[in-house]
């Protein structure tokens, strides 16, 4: 998923039309992540993963902070 995320990534920067549904779908993916992360907080497991659970969260912050900031309206297509 991560790697078919990347490629629809890089078909956006080309296509405004993907840019916003690919936003949406990249900030679902990490909110998830950090879901994961947090549920399982007290695994031995998770320990490692608080980092990476931390960017995943900033990602996805930033992302929402661009959509509120637009006004999640879509560019008109080019």
């Amino acid at each position: 998923m991560l790697g078919l995320m990347g490629v629809f990534m890089i078909i956006a920067a080309f296509s405004a039309a993907w840019r916003y549904p690919i936003l949406i779908f990249c900030a679902l993916e990490k909110a998830f992540a950090v879901y994961l992360i947090a549920v399982n907080w007290n695994r031995p497991y998770a320990r490692g993963l608080w980092g990476a659970a931390a960017m995943d969260a900033a990602v996805v912050l930033y992302i929402f902070a661009f959509l509120m900031e637009r006004g999640f309206t879509k560019p008109s297509p080019r």
